[in-house]
């Protein structure tokens, strides 16, 4: 039995509770799914690290945590799991408001300033709780490369639509230009659109630039060191989101990138009619 298919059991056989109850969205609903029976179950706990950690493999990401209570337990158990099979993944977790005293933190664990995470929750139904901690986690200066779930029980729209935006980098001839694309990766009007890129370079150096909109579509960073970044972290705000990407490149080099949104939708299908 696969690891899904033995996670898919210990959820059926201790997870789902049946009767009416209304849910944190406010929805009512005639059964209701206790991930916490499963995620911090001895026996369940390891499996929902290893499909977890499937689930996300394609996802480059340095850190894995979510909003409080639920994906507690979802990201300490990928970061155990990662940790047996030899790689390094920080776990945090987002309070639902900042602490009012001692370092008066909203993310507690390692810093994720700079860093790509992936945000996770153990059920959603209306994304609530999952964007809540996307949006503290960007606050934060995370770079939040992807969103998942155990069981997805309506989020997945919302949370797909929350992501529906890309940037693509343009380094050519001197001059690094970057351009807002919508989910059908067509370049939007710039009108309305703010953005600033924090460029990195290969002696250690580093330099935020605010982006200058060229034409009606995309921004240039009039800057004469801009062309020869290594890395380059780009954050757009757009219809009161902030959508944010990291780009690499060789200094000097002309490049052409394109990288997805940093909300790619990724959900586990078990369903518990299944």
């Amino acid at each position: 039995m696969s690891s899904k298919d033995a996670l898919k059991s210990e959820i059926l056989k201790k997870a789902v509770v049946h009767g009416k109850v209304i849910l944190s969205s406010g929805k009512e609903a005639d059964y209701y799914v206790d991930l916490r029976r499963v995620t911090l179950d001895a026996t369940a706990a390891p499996l929902v690290g290893e499909v977890m950690l499937e689930l996300t493999k394609d996802l480059d990401f340095e850190a894995v945590g979510g909003l409080t209570l639920g994906a507690d337990p979802v990201a300490t158990a990928m970061m155990h799991v990662a940790a047996s099979q030899g790689k390094k993944i920080d776990s945090f977790v987002v309070r639902k408001a900042e602490k009012a005293h001692g370092l008066q933190r909203r993310i507690e664990g390692p810093d994720v300033k700079g860093r790509r995470v992936v945000a996770v929750e153990d059920t959603s139904t209306t994304g609530g709780s999952v964007l809540t901690a996307v949006e503290a986690l960007k606050e934060a200066g995370a770079i939040v490369v992807g969103v998942a779930v155990i069981v997805e029980r309506g989020a997945k729209g919302k949370v797909e639509e929350a992501g529906a935006y890309h940037i693509e980098a343009l380094t050519k001839d001197g001059k690094v230009s970057f351009f807002l694309l919508d989910g059908k990766a067509k370049a939007m009007s710039n009108k309305g659109v703010t953005g600033s890129v924090l460029f990195q370079f290969a002696d250690g150096d580093s330099k935020t630039v605010l982006l200058s909109a060229s034409g009606t579509e995309g921004f240039d960073a009039k800057d004469a060191e801009a062309a020869t970044y290594t890395k380059a972290i780009v954050t757009f705000k757009v219809k009161g989101k902030t959508v944010s990407t990291k780009f690499s490149t060789t200094a000097k080099k002309e490049a052409h990138h394109h990288e997805e949104g940093e909300l790619a939708s990724s959900v586990a299908d078990l369903d518990h009619t299944g």
